[in-house]
């Protein structure tokens, strides 16, 4: 189950006005004032997915390569199975999800209609593992156990 409810597939013609909506100053001045706090969000983050990395070195993660700065607003796994993966992940209490995105490369629709590899290879196998920043200590110990325990049992 990628997703539920029913979303619009054809590509945009127009780019909607709302995506153009102007800010008070009020506004502005909150939205300044967060980004310390997220940038604060994004190293705890950061600190989450490396402890995963480093604690789960058989998991196929999909990380970033060397000239790239990620933060991790999403960590994916890679699994042959991802359905019994996510099963496995749910009796461990771990929250887990498919991409809900669509392939775009299979809209009929889209001018481009070509093989997209990767793509293809994240959508059908990509498993989305817990990385956000309010994670506790106890809830990554749990993460990586399940994770280890999963991969050593070759589920």
């Amino acid at each position: 189950l990628k997703h539920t409810g029913k979303r619009q597939r054809n590509p945009i013609l127009k780019i909607p006005q709302i995506w153009f909506c102007k800010y008070t100053s009020f506004q502005s001045k909150v939205a300044i004032s967060m980004i310390k706090k997220v940038e604060k969000e994004n190293i705890d983050r950061i600190k989450n997915v490396n402890k995963l990395i480093s604690h789960c070195p058989k998991i196929p993660f999909v990380v970033e390569n060397e000239n790239s700065r990620n933060v991790y607003w999403q960590l994916i796994v890679l699994n042959k199975n991802p359905s019994n993966f996510q099963k496995e992940l749910q009796r461990f209490g771990i929250d887990t999800s498919t991409t809900s995105l669509e392939l775009i490369s299979n809209l009929k629709k889209y001018q481009f209609n070509g093989d997209t590899q990767n793509a293809k290879i994240l959508f059908e196998n990509g498993l989305f593992i817990p990385s956000y920043h309010r994670l506790t200590k106890n809830e990554l110990k749990r993460v990586i156990s399940a994770l280890n325990f999963i991969e050593s049992n070759n589920i």
